[in-house]
């Protein structure tokens, strides 16, 4: 399994797809796909199960290499799939955002593009919106406060 990530399964597929789509299987609750305990992913591992995932459901996602160089606050992960675009910022379960991380959700947000904070516990909603079809995607809301807005 090398390049895994360690909660991927066996495939290296997320639990709750196949290489056919979605399967029935899903985390069980309080965890994340591998049985993980929500409080023990790391935000540098959760965005990694974020991109894996994206890349089965067919969207391009962005990561800046070395953010140091950037303007703070932009979110961590920039994706297209069609003529969708989500500005997706990852954080613990328990991480706080910044100012400039709240001041940039709320800007994107004003242009009428999906930004939003996932976090582990919001792992079904996460596949969910990766993996449905933009035609199926209701009008996503920004919550730039940090709430549990999940792009759902």
């Amino acid at each position: 399994m090398t390049g895994c990530h360690p909660f991927a399964a066996p495939s290296g597929i997320a639990d709750g797809m196949s290489d056919r789509g979605v399967t029935s299987e899903r985390p069980r609750k309080g965890s994340v796909p591998g049985g993980a305990p929500l409080g023990a992913v790391s935000e540098k591992v959760h965005q990694a199960m974020i991109v894996e995932l994206a890349a089965l459901a067919g969207w391009r996602t962005f990561h800046p290499y070395d953010s140091r160089r950037s303007a703070p606050g932009f979110p961590d992960l920039t994706m297209v799939r069609g003529t969708e675009l989500l500005f997706v910022e990852c954080s613990t379960d328990r991480g706080k955002l910044t100012g400039p991380q709240r001041e940039w959700l709320a800007a994107l947000g004003q242009t009428g593009a999906e930004a939003v904070v996932w976090r582990p516990r919001h792992w079904p909603e996460i596949e969910q919106r990766l993996v449905r079809s933009g035609a199926e995607r209701s009008k996503a809301r920004t919550h730039p406060n940090g709430g549990d807005h999940h792009g759902a």
